[in-house]
């Protein structure tokens, strides 16, 4: 959970055992981790236990990614919550129904993924001294877009997390819409796109694995893997055609493997 609603429930910690109501809290992109508009820091979070209080949130990230949109809930008193709010800037927090679940009533989730426009070029042709230079033409745009339109739809993407077994119907998810924006500058001359991807839920990984197999595949750069040799063997060399267009008269011999097979294998 975000700090700042971490924060926001250790001063109301004493009172949460006895809570009624459940109330929702929006954490924006503009509200601080570290404290509060206007200067106004709150306690640290880590002195208190949130156990009691039935806090949930809408959406899990992985590391090292960010929740500009999340939502929480957690079982508060109301008119403790409105005294502790008077005195310090309001966070976006409103009273739900009694069983208002963020996660499960969530109707869908958008996440968006920004990245250099330099990530689809060809690596041959990239450098550290070149790659802000690069710029995503029409073309290349078209491609992304193409193959991120694949996605869409309910598929098995037991390959795009961890942890699964192929079998594991929660594999299965409905992609509602995904696209790569036209790209733009930022900081100067520096070149960006954002990939925004639209779903019911989402998988440990799953995002940025689908993103990173489409900038593989527009690279022309996709590793797959290789079995190893031993194991392999050809089987047979097949000539029907050849045997039905130049044997069937009787003039030549058919090629035949199978009257070898059980005699010499």
């Amino acid at each position: 959970m975000s700090l700042a609603v971490r924060n926001l429930l250790s001063i109301l910690s004493q009172s949460f055992r006895k809570a009624k109501h459940l109330i929702c809290v929006m954490k924006r992109q503009q509200d601080p981790d570290t404290e509060f508009p206007h200067g106004t820091k709150l306690p640290r979070s880590d002195q208190v236990m949130s156990v009691g209080i039935n806090f949930q949130r809408a959406s899990k990230t992985d590391k090292n990614v960010s929740a500009a949109g999340q939502v929480c809930a957690a079982k508060l008193p109301i008119d403790i919550l409105s005294c502790s709010l008077s005195t310090r800037p309001p966070l976006d927090v409103f009273r739900v129904t009694k069983k208002f679940n963020p996660k499960t009533v969530c109707n869908h989730r958008v996440y968006q993924y920004l990245l250099p426009s330099f990530s689809f070029a060809s690596g041959d042709n990239i450098t550290l001294e070149n790659c802000w230079r690069y710029r995503l033409s029409a073309e290349s745009l078209t491609r992304v877009n193409e193959l991120l339109r694949r996605y869409k739809g309910t598929h098995n993407f037991f390959n795009f997390t961890s942890r699964r077994t192929p079998d594991d119907k929660s594999c299965m998810r409905y992609i509602m819409s995904i696209e790569c924006s036209p790209p733009f500058l930022l900081d100067g001359d520096r070149e960006f796109a954002i990939i925004t991807v639209q779903g019911q839920s989402f998988m440990l990984h799953q995002i940025r694995k689908m993103i990173g197999l489409v900038i593989a595949i527009v690279k022309g750069r996709t590793d797959i893997p290789k079995a190893p040799g031993l194991g392999l063997l050809l089987d047979q060399v097949s000539y029907a055609r050849y045997n039905e267009r130049f044997c069937a008269d009787g003039s030549h011999q058919s090629i035949d493997w199978e009257r070898y097979r059980v005699g010499y294998v």
